[in-house]
């Protein structure tokens, strides 16, 4: 079965990087540039797990996390921030499963995503 990992980050390099990465361990993945690309994405199409930079322009990881709650099967998100307004606690109630401080311990991530998407 064919899993989808969708990454979300407005700094293109680190989602193209995080994409490279998580395809070379054999997860399927996607990488968007912006919050509303990514809800307009959603609207159609189905993933199996969300990884979302928190503060972009043209639309925030919040507003992902927010929209994903109205969907019939909304996906898994994990977040990943450098800076945000929120706790983990608090984005951790808003349904985000884990939330990673940038830069990302990346082996910790693979692990977390791995374990998510099995």
């Amino acid at each position: 079965m064919s899993h989808k990992l969708l990454i979300v980050d407005d700094e293109v390099s680190i989602a193209d990087i995080l994409c490279e990465t998580f395809e070379d361990e054999d997860i399927h993945s996607l990488a968007m540039y912006s919050g509303n690309e990514a809800i307009e994405y959603l609207n159609n199409n189905k993933v199996d797990l969300i990884l979302s930079d928190i503060q972009m322009p043209n639309g925030t990881g919040i507003d992902i996390l927010n929209h994903i709650q109205t969907l019939e099967e909304p996906p898994k998100i994990i977040m990943m921030t450098g800076y945000t307004e929120y706790s983990k606690d608090e984005l951790i109630g808003k349904g985000a499963l884990e939330v990673f401080s940038k830069p990302v311990d990346l082996e910790n991530l693979i692990e977390h995503v791995s374990n998510l998407i099995e």
